[in-house]
């Protein structure tokens, strides 16, 4: 009898070591995506959300890297308005007038920074883009610490791309967080009326800069 039992209890054993083997695995959950730009989903866990930043844009500014950067490099790329060699030694030049003319400080550790070659295909390539909005679209300039911005032309460009479908926020919290920026005048310096051609020459070849005729809104 116990033998008989022993087998039975084998058995079970064994029937239930082949129903757990059987049982599938769980399905992975994918995060929700909270946006789209050129077909790619961006989901929550996609933003560098920087929790130190206290600021009403700090949200627009971990989504807005998400989605400005492949859109402006879109455009850049289908409007030829890549830097050139020459355009970046020209840029370089400028830097290095600018260093001899700052008076020495007390030296301090130097920190990592870019090629000075990709720090200068950076900014010509970010002014040519927004001169090209600019041309383009029109409308209000600010003055931002990396140069000038066409605010509404941006807005414009913006819609246009939305409509084609190159990008899209699908969470309203993000989409807020989005748009914060752009429709609200409290956090810009408009360049004044007597601006007629902000974007006529780069600020590089320009001393006197736009920026002493930035004014904050009334």
């Amino acid at each position: 009898m116990r033998y008989f039992m022993a087998i039975l209890l084998g058995a079970s054993l064994c029937v239930a070591a082949v129903t757990v083997e059987a049982e599938p695995p769980a399905k992975k959950v994918e995060p929700q995506p909270i946006a789209q730009v050129l077909g790619k989903p961006i989901s929550l866990a996609d933003l560098h959300i920087v929790e130190s930043d206290k600021t009403d844009l700090r949200d627009f500014r971990a989504i807005a890297g998400e989605i400005l950067a492949p859109l402006r490099a879109k455009y850049i790329k289908e409007h030829k308005l890549e830097a050139t060699e020459a355009e970046m030694t020209e840029f370089e030049e400028f830097l290095a007038a600018i260093e001899t003319k700052t008076p020495s400080k007390k030296k301090e550790p130097l920190k990592p920074q870019k090629p000075e070659h990709e720090i200068a295909r950076f900014f010509i390539e970010q002014w040519k883009f927004h001169k090209a909005l600019h041309d383009k679209y029109g409308g209000r300039v600010i003055f931002q610490q990396a140069g000038l911005e066409p605010l509404d032309a941006y807005v414009k460009w913006l819609a246009d791309e939305e409509k084609a479908g190159n990008f899209q926020v699908f969470d309203p919290k993000w989409k807020d967080a989005f748009a914060e920026y752009y429709y609200k005048p409290k956090y810009h310096r408009f360049l004044d009326g007597e601006t007629k051609d902000p974007f006529k020459a780069p600020f590089w070849r320009t001393p006197n800069d736009a920026k002493k005729k930035a004014e904050l809104p009334q």
